[in-house]
Order: C-alpha cells, then structure tokens, then sequence
C-alpha cells in the first residue's frame, strides 16, 4: 500500500515540478551555473562542477539549453530520486509508514522540494547523493556484518555529495564523530580507511583546481563567511533562523524542534545506531551555521541538508501516533498544503503582481530590493534588445560581432542566457575577479576563440541593479552614448526599466585567466 501511495507521490510531485519550472524564468544563481556548464571544469570559482555536469547532460548535451524545464531537468529527477531513497532509509531502521511519512516530509519542505528540487542549483545533485550517502550509514548501522561493498558506496556517494557541494564534508565529520565515540571496533575495519580514500580521491580535482588557480575559491569564501571581527550582526542571525523555519516549512521545523527535544531528553546514548550518526552529522551542521550568522552574512538554505538529514528522526517519532487507517500524520498533509500554497503563491506573485514590491518607482533604481523581479522580465528585455541591435547594426551604428560587457556576474548572466546567446554574441566580464566570478574564466574562453577582440559593445543596466556605466567604463572605450531607457511591465504596471548603452572603440584590457 505504501509503496503505490509513494510512487503517486513521486509522481504527483514531479508533475508539480515539471509546471514550476515551466512557469518562472530562471533566477540570478541558476544562469550563472548554466554558464558553467557552457565549459565543462573540475571546479569553478564558487563551487565543484556537478552542477555543471547535470545541466549540459539534461539539456540533451546543450541542445534545449533555452528551455527553463530542461536546465531546471536534473534538479527535479534529483528531487524524485531522493524521496525514494529516504523512503528506503526509513522503511530498513522503521516501517513502511515511517519510510512514506519521511517522503512526504521531504516532499513538503520548501528547500529539498524546490530550492534542491525544481531550481538549477548546486543543492540539487547534492541533496541526491546526500540522501544516498546517510542511506548507506543507515545500511551500515543496522547490518550485523558490513560488506566492502557498503563501505566503497559510501565512500563513493559521499565524494559525489562534495563534488556537487563541499558541505558534504558534515557526513565525512559526523560518521567520524559516530565512530569515534559509539563504533571504536571499526577503526580495526580496513573498509572504514579505503571508504575514507575513495571519497578523498573523488573530491581530490577540487584541491588541484584550486591548486593551478590560486586557491581562488578558498580566498572567495573566507571573505564571504569568515569572522573577521567578533561584533554581533542581528540582521545575518535573525535571517538564518527566519530562513531555516520558513525554508524547511515551518510546520515541519516545528516537527523536527518537538522530535529532536524529546530525543535529547531520552537519553539518546540507548537510541539506534543511525540515530546517533544522523544527530551527530545534522547537528553540528545546523549550530556551525548559526554561529557564523552571528558574525557573518550566511544564507538559510545551506543548513537545508541538516534538515534532512533529521526527516528519520521526526518520521519514526510522529507515525506511530498517527491512526491506522491514516497513511501519514495529519500534520504531513497540513505541510503539504502549506506547500501547494505557497508555491502557487509565489507563481502568481513573480509572474502577475502589478509592478513591484520595491517603493522605489524612478527609471533609475524601479524595482530595486524586488527579489521577485530575478526571475521576472528578461525575456521582454530580450524582445527589445533584439529590435534594437537589428536596427543599429543596419545604420551602421553598431557592427556585426558586437559584445555585451556587465561588471556584476549577475546581470551578466542573465544577459548572456536570455539575450547575448540567441542574438549569437558574447558576454564580457569587466571589472574585479570577486564581482564577475566565473566570467574571468568566460572571458579567457571568448577571447582565445579565433578572430575574438573587443572594439565596440553594449552595455544592459536593469534599475533595480543600477549602475553608472560611464564612470565605470569612461577608460575603457572612447565613446559612450545611451540607446534609451525602456520599460518592463508586469500585471500591466512598470516593474523596472532597463537602459541600454553603446560603447565604442574599447582600448583597455579584458580581465583573463592565464591559462597554462
């Protein structure tokens, strides 16, 4: 009976998915890890490359890279997977109905079901080996006697779980944690040692990555969340609690608060082996991350793992006090409900909320603070760009082979995927490495392609991310002049405007890489 009421789930879930993606655009993150699959590497600037192996294989291998659905695609075969494999977890330390109580659990948290579900981020392959990798410590736990075989997939899914995310090494720090205190007769187990290498091997690309590029990713992220000075900063610490509750859906955050509390309090040391492990990864996880939001800017959705990784947890708690004739808690389906409505929600708000929820009107900063406006409006933009370009190319104002130039990686993105590449242009990166990102890469790859220089381009400023183009560019090029501002309307009313500036005879440097 569960495993039928499971694959309706899956299904079901799929199908909502399938509609999610198809209905927004895609957002400031998800362009820009499309462009890393645009050059496939052992690592980028800001993340490893399983991201960018899933979006050019479920593009058909770039093929319908212009479909929303189909980068959004690996994200939600990710999604689905998942849920049956923490429905397998839960059923082999539990029962069924713990096990389908878990997939619906998973199903209705906002970051497992569309955060690492539908959006094309690298939460996404993570969250699936993620789930396969705590799958395999559930197997590990519960066997009387482990098997090589065991221990190489765990070794192999956790390496899988970084390269796709480097917050996969909580696994590697709990089961070590798990070993050490509760499981010391394994640290006689060769296994345990060759687990440990075959992850280590797996992930090993990033180090040498890094290694020919100046531990550039290692320098990005200690500026982005390292503690530089012990003053507390409300705003970060209430976002990521705010973010946690809202991301993991709040009434299972609550599920997740009651089940951990009662488990602390029931001396936890008589509790099953993979219980203890999954708190001993889950937990540290969840408190490294507030602590750094004390001091330091984070972002809510990286704890998401942590949540899941508690689903065991509050599904084998709940369950049993659910009726028989139920096949899940009462408070599962009043999560899913508040899923379906929030998503339905925000569908409607990005897409026909007339205007914009920023009080900032004028074409210079309309928009600006509008989270909703980063998946809103690139296609018009893109429909006036093509007009405009059409037109200046035939005065002669423009030649043919002209390039875009942003200095954010961002709108630069954004420019790229919905407007520079069906035009058949390339985009520029101009300015710092920390601002552009991976496009310092973008720009060695365009430029060694034969015949590539930089004389004249356009420059697109959206106002909600305004930016003075001429004190920015004014040493680059000899001549800049404004095309014109133009209007996006959503629900009918202006949401932002972008201008769009040309510049002309380019005499300065482009940001590259040197490559070897």
């Amino acid at each position: 009976m569960y495993k039928k009421s499971l694959i309706w789930l899956i299904v079901l879930a799929t199908l909502g998915r399938c509609i999610v993606a198809s209905a927004v655009e895609l957002g400031n993150d998800e362009v820009y890890y499309w462009t890393y699959s645009q050059h496939l590497q052992w690592n980028y600037f800001d993340h490893p490359p399983m991201i960018a192996f899933m979006i050019k294989l479920f593009t058909g291998n770039l093929l319908f890279q212009y479909s929303e659905l189909f980068v959004r695609l690996g994200s939600i075969v990710c999604g689905g997977l998942a849920t049956w494999f923490i429905y397998k977890l839960v059923t082999r330390i539990s029962s069924e109905k713990a096990g389908f109580t878990a997939a619906v659990l998973y199903t209705t948290s906002l970051y497992s079901s569309i955060i690492a579900g539908v959006f094309a981020m690298p939460d996404s392959p993570q969250m699936l080996w993620w789930v396969l990798s705590i799958y395999m410590i559930a197997i590990l736990t519960t066997s009387e006697q482990t098997k090589g075989w065991q221990w190489l997939l765990l070794g192999t899914f956790t390496g899988l779980c970084i390269m796709s995310k480097i917050h996969g090494v909580f696994i590697c720090f709990g089961f070590a944690l798990y070993v050490i205190f509760y499981k010391r007769e394994w640290l006689r187990n060769p296994w345990l040692y060759i687990s440990f290498v075959v992850c280590f091997a797996i992930a090993l690309p990033i180090f040498f990555w890094n290694y020919d590029n100046n531990f550039i990713t290692y320098q990005f992220h200690s500026q982005r969340v390292g503690t530089h000075h012990l003053q507390f900063q409300s705003d970060s610490f209430l976002r990521e609690i705010v973010g946690e509750i809202m991301y993991n859906n709040p009434i299972n955050f609550v599920l997740t608060a009651i089940a951990v509390t009662l488990f602390l309090k029931r001396k936890p040391q008589h509790a099953s082996p993979f219980m203890k492990a999954s708190l001993l990864i889950a937990l540290p996880m969840i408190g490294v991350l507030i602590g750094m939001s004390m001091f330091n800017d984070t972002l809510p959705h990286w704890s998401g793992p942590a949540y899941v990784t508690l689903i065991p947890l509050v599904a084998i708690h709940f369950s049993p006090r659910c009726a028989p004739e139920r096949t899940m808690p009462r408070s599962a389906g009043y999560a899913m409900g508040l899923l379906m409505v929030t998503l339905v929600g925000a569908i409607l708000l990005v897409n026909h909320f007339p205007g914009t929820l920023s009080n900032k009107k004028t074409a210079i900063n309309a928009g600006s603070g509008d989270f909703t406006l980063d998946m809103y409006g690139w296609d018009q933009t893109a429909k006036q760009m093509a007009l405009i370009e059409q037109r200046d190319v035939a005065a002669g104002k423009m030649a043919p082979g002209s390039v875009f130039i942003s200095n954010k990686w961002f709108p630069a993105a954004h420019t790229d995927y919905y407007i520079a590449r069906p035009l058949g242009m390339k985009v520029i990166g101009m300015g710092n490495m920390f601002d552009l990102h991976h496009y310092v890469w973008m720009n060695t790859y365009a430029m060694q392609q034969e015949g590539s220089q930089l004389r004249d381009a356009y420059c697109i400023v959206p106002s909600n991310y305004n930016s003075d183009v001429r004190g920015l560019y004014s040493g680059e090029f000899a001549h800049i002049d404004s095309v014109g501002t133009y209007p996006v309307l959503r629900g009918g009313k202006v949401c932002r405007y972008f201008s769009v500036y040309r510049l002309k005879n380019f005499h300065g440097t482009v940001p590259e890489i040197q490559t070897q």
